[in-house]
């Protein structure tokens, strides 16, 4: 097994049960426990947990918002799907807006250079890949959110009330039993309901572990998103509250070469 792939384990593990110990993932892994020792350290480096005594915990408290690049490295292979899928629903011109979070950071590093599009986010980290596209994009202003890598508030809120966005990209942290997606913290719920008062078009990724998690914020309901994506057939309990006028596209692994 690589360190990537080990790395990855022990993350999904500490988004899990918030805490890991050396032993029980030397036995998981069937490594030796120097190996999950410099494992840990590394991870540590990279600020995604804080090692302890005979294991680590994260670096973020159970049941709030987890660093973005901790959340990127969950679910990464289904993100990238759900990434390519939407790049058929990119308008040949006009305002496109990336959300926040690791579905939409992986969107943005697979989108292509298009001219005719300009490109609106409040993601730091989504920058980078767009106008290494050479898209053009800007940054919205507002108050940032160091755990998140995002910006918020109301300078934000201004700026989108001046815009007229053809498509936005939003994102969701969890929407089990209820009506429509969520987010984990109050300034960004605010905010994407503001995109949503000002967007022609809806779209709403996340993949299917969100099926079976909530988040306090509800953004919207379903009658207001006009595409669903994500890796996996809706849950029925899910599936039920969507509006049958909400198009639902299920990303599937590209074929090997």
């Amino acid at each position: 097994m690589l360190a990537s792939e080990r790395r990855n384990y022990i993350i999904q593990k500490l988004n899990e049960f918030g805490a890991v110990r050396v032993m029980e993932l030397a036995r998981g892994l069937h490594v030796s426990t120097e190996t999950i020792r410099k494992d840990l350290s590394a991870l540590e480096n990279e600020g995604l947990l804080r090692k302890e005594f005979g294991g680590a915990t994260a670096t973020f408290s159970q049941g709030g918002e987890r660093p973005v690049e901790l959340r990127s490295m969950s679910m990464r292979s289904e993100k990238e799907w759900i990434a390519r899928t939407a790049l058929s629903l990119l308008p040949s011109d006009g305002v496109v807006f990336i959300d926040s979070g690791s579905t939409l950071l992986s969107f943005a590093k697979v989108i292509p250079y298009r001219p005719r599009l300009t490109f609106i986010t409040n993601s730091i980290p989504a920058m980078t890949p767009l106008v290494g596209s050479r898209n053009v994009a800007y940054l919205l202003g507002g108050e940032f959110n160091e755990i998140t890598q995002s910006t918020t508030g109301f300078w934000a809120s201004q700026n989108i009330s001046s815009l007229d966005i053809d498509v936005a990209f939003l994102g969701n942290s969890g929407c089990a039993f209820r009506t429509g997606p969520c987010v984990k913290q109050s300034a960004d719920a605010q905010l994407k309901q503001d995109i949503i008062r000002h967007s022609k078009k809806v779209v709403v990724m996340f993949d299917h572990s969100k099926m079976s998690t909530n988040a306090i914020c509800q953004y919207t309901t379903w009658d207001q998103v006009h595409v669903i994506i994500t890796d996996a057939p809706l849950e029925p309990s899910l599936l039920e509250q969507i509006p049958p006028a909400t198009k639902i596209l299920i990303s599937e692994p590209e074929e090997p070469f």
